[in-house]
C-alpha cells in the first residue's frame, strides 16, 4: 500500500467537489436561459424554453446545451458557476433551489465574462488586442486539457459515448489550476476516478501488469530506463495495487515517485 500513497501525494492539492446533479443543473440552466434572453425573447418566454429544452437530460437537444455550457463556463467564465447563475437569477430566471443558495448565487460578484457575453460590452471586439487573443489561445489549450480529462474519466467509467459525461457539470476551478500548474489530464482523470470509486477493471494480473508497463513509459526518458525500471519492480507490489482495484497509471506515478526517491537518497 505503501507505493501507491507515495504517488498520491503529489496530488493531494486538486480534490474536486463531488458531482451535485442539482447545481450541475442550474449552472445548464443560467446558461441556456441567457442565451435565450439574448436572442430577444421576454423573461416569461426565456423561462418556458429553458424548461422545455431541458425536460429530458437523454435528449440530443439537452446533450448539446450541456455540453455548449460546459465550453462556455470553460473559455468565457474560468469554470466560475456561481457569478453566472446570480446573474441569469437577477435577469428574471425562475428556480427551485433553497434560499439560502439563491442567496449565495445573488451574493456573487458579476464577472468581466458575464460582461463580455451578455451585459453592456457585450458588442465590444478585441480583435486587435494581443493579450486577448493570447488569453484565447490559452483558454483553448484549457479545452484539450479539459477534454482529455473529461474523456478518459468518461472511459474509465465505461459508459458509452452516447451517456452525458459526470464531469461536464463540475465546478472548473480546481481543473484550470491543474491545468496551470501543469498536471498531466490523464494522471489527473485516473486521480479522480480513485477518489470517487470509479473503477477500470482488468481480466487478471497479466493485463494489468500490460498496462503499468505501458503507464511507466510516459515518465521513463528512454526506453533502456523503461527496461530498468520494469525490472526492479516488484511483482508483489504491483499485484497488490491490482487486487485494490488501483488504476495501473496511479501504480506507475507511485513506482516512479518511489524509484526517483531511492536515486536521490
Amino acid at each position: 500500500m505503501e507505493i501507491i500513497i507515495i504517488g498520491l501525494l503529489a496530488f493531494a492539492g486538486y480534490r474536486f467537489f463531488r458531482h451535485t446533479s442539482r447545481t450541475g443543473k442550474e449552472a445548464v440552466r443560467a446558461y441556456v436561459y441567457l442565451e435565450t434572453l439574448k436572442k430577444g425573447l421576454p423573461p416569461e418566454d426565456a423561462n418556458v424554453m429553458t424548461e422545455v429544452l431541458l425536460s429530458d437530460v437523454g435528449k440530443d437537444l439537452a446533450i448539446n446545451a450541456m455540453n455548449m455550457a460546459k465550453l462556455e463556463y470553460a473559455t468565457v467564465h474560468r469554470g466560475k458557476q456561481l457569478p453566472m447563475i446570480g446573474y441569469a437569477y437577477r435577469q428574471g430566471m425562475q428556480t427551485t433551489m433553497p434560499f439560502w443558495y439563491q442567496k449565495m448565487a445573488l451574493a456573487a460578484p458579476e464577472t468581466l465574462g458575464i460582461e463580455v457575453a451578455y451585459g453592456r460590452i457585450s458588442t465590444i471586439t478585441t480583435d486587435e488586442d494581443p493579450q486577448a487573443d493570447e488569453d484565447m489561445r490559452k483558454d483553448e489549450r484549457y479545452v484539450d486539457f479539459y477534454e482529455t480529462y473529461a474523456n478518459e474519466v468518461h472511459r474509465i467509467s465505461g459508459k458509452s459515448v452516447s451517456d452525458p459525461r459526470v464531469t461536464d457539470l463540475m465546478e472548473h476551478e480546481p481543473l484550470h489550476r491543474a491545468h496551470t500548474d501543469g498536471i498531466d489530464p490523464l494522471l489527473l482523470a485516473a486521480k479522480y476516478c480513485h477518489d470517487h470509486k470509479i473503477i477500470e477493471k482488468f481480466a487478471d494480473y497479466e493485463s494489468y501488469y500490460a498496462a503499468f508497463a505501458q503507464e511507466l513509459r510516459r515518465f521513463s526518458a528512454n526506453a533502456s530506463e523503461h527496461a530498468g525500471w520494469l525490472a526492479r519492480a516488484h511483482p508483489n507490489l504491483i499485484d497488490s495495487n491490482f487486487k485494490q482495484d488501483i488504476h495501473p497509471r496511479l501504480t506507475a506515478l507511485s513506482f516512479h515517485h518511489l524509484v526517483t526517491e531511492q536515486h536521490s537518497a
